[in-house]
């Protein structure tokens, strides 16, 4: 799991661009890293995936774009959670539905609004530190029931039922053998 401090990934081909969001991040908690392209980016990513909280992408960039990397990200299994903020010049409709649906998190047109940019980071950061406990927390789960010998269970309804069977289930190794009986 990541240390205390989240870490941002910046990528923008601009510099300029680079420095303005690190300026506005710097006085936030956060460990700001930033790659000035996209196949940097995605080296970054690859090397150490589980290493960034958010990434921040420009959508437009020479050679590997955003939004290449952003499809990437979505078929990797262990970045396919780590929320992306597109950010672009970009603000048709049209763009921004494109971003949404190619899985972003936030899609934020240039030129950034310092607060709107500080709240989505926030609350991105906070989402995915909430992923990563509800992951913590199942695999918590499944090493102590992996514990148990045998048990016996009670429930009233069925839809009691079918939340114990939805906690055992997650708990197995392999929960698509597990069923109501």
């Amino acid at each position: 799991m990541n240390d205390a401090v989240p870490t941002i990934l910046l990528v923008d081909d601009e510099p300029i661009n680079l420095e303005i969001l690190t300026e506005y991040l710097e006085d936030s908690d956060y460990r700001i890293e930033s790659a000035g392209d996209g196949q940097q980016a995605w080296a970054l990513l690859e090397a150490e995936p589980e290493r960034f909280d958010v990434v921040m992408l420009d959508r437009m960039m020479p050679g590997m774009t955003g939004t290449q990397v952003l499809a990437r990200m979505k078929q990797h299994p262990l970045l396919d959670s780590v929320p992306v903020i597109l950010q672009t010049a970009l603000s048709a409709r049209g763009d921004v539905l494109e971003g949404l649906q190619a899985g972003a998190y936030y899609y934020l047109t240039k030129p950034f609004d310092q607060e709107m940019l500080l709240s989505v980071v926030a609350t991105a950061v906070e989402d995915r530190q909430r992923y990563r406990q509800a992951q913590e927390d199942s695999k918590l789960a499944g090493r102590t029931f992996g514990l148990m010998r045998e048990a016996s269970f009670s429930f009233r309804d069925l839809d009691a039922a079918r939340d114990l069977a939805r906690v055992l289930a997650n708990a197995c190794p392999d929960p698509m053998r597990a069923a109501i009986g």
